[in-house]
């Protein structure tokens, strides 16, 4: 598997019912009235007012080896990867990058575990 292909980085909207968890964060912001596009829309890097935070210092750190930092835009947040050639959603650093990176498939891949 090329990285960022077939994973739940390189889907449209109508692919993403598929990811029981992405749905249940979904229905979770819709209950209370939060916006939903960060879980899977990504930044446009050359938007006026986008903003890229080197090494997500301070707020959106991550000790993975491949995390190159952090895009925000509005109310859309990206992650920059270091293995993947395309910015991540947000919800990728709120569900593997701040909490469990050696679990993320672009690891696992980089350290021939796939």
């Amino acid at each position: 598997m090329k990285p960022c292909q077939g994973s739940l980085f390189n889907i449209g909207e109508q692919e993403v019912e598929q990811f029981t968890w992405v749905n249940d964060v979904r229905k979770y912001l819709l209950s209370q009235n939060l916006p939903v596009r960060w879980i899977t829309e990504v930044v446009d890097k050359n938007a006026f007012g986008a903003v890229y935070v080197k090494d997500g210092k301070p707020w959106y750190k991550s000790k993975c080896p491949f995390y190159r930092g952090f895009w925000l835009h509005g109310s859309i947040g990206s992650v920059e990867c270091k293995k993947c050639e395309k910015l991540l959603p947000g919800l990728q650093w709120d569900k593997v990058c701040s909490k469990e990176f050696s679990k993320c498939q672009f690891y696992e891949i980089k350290n021939g575990r796939e």
